[in-house]
């Protein structure tokens, strides 16, 4: 469920809790429900801040992966990758072998394009985090 249909649903709740008398509010007081910025927003906001991150190999001592270096970039900016997404939408190109990462002082949304474009990838953001596709 979207952060907008969450929001309209306790309003509902609200109202239909002060009709039915059950407010614990003081008398005089008015409650304010607000929306919350969907989360996807958030974390295209926190793409955006400079990073510093490095990677030489994938865990277990192998040769780095396109989706191994993302997963650094991500968690430099404090975002979640959704690897088995980026695995489906992306296929065999997420396993593919690259030089060594090394990102310092510019914004997370800079590192994964220029990491993905020579290889045709581009990354989405949704409510999840990051994800790889085509």
């Amino acid at each position: 469920m979207d952060a907008r249909r969450l929001s309209a649903l306790l309003s509902v709740a609200v109202i239909i809790i002060m009709i039915a008398g059950c407010s614990q509010t003081p008398a005089g007081k008015t409650v304010e429900v607000t929306e919350s910025p969907d989360t996807s927003d958030n974390l295209k906001q926190a793409l955006e801040k400079p990073i510093s991150a490095s990677a030489a190999q994938s865990p277990g001592g192998g040769r780095l992966t396109v989706q191994y270096a993302v997963m650094a970039i991500c968690e430099a900016a404090g975002v979640p990758y959704q690897f088995e997404k980026s695995k489906r939408l992306a296929g065999d190109e997420c396993r593919r072998f690259i030089a060594p990462l090394q990102v310092n002082g510019i914004p997370a949304t800079q590192a994964l394009s220029d990491l993905l474009a020579p290889l045709n990838l581009r990354y989405e953001v949704d409510d999840a985090g990051v994800y790889l596709s085509r």
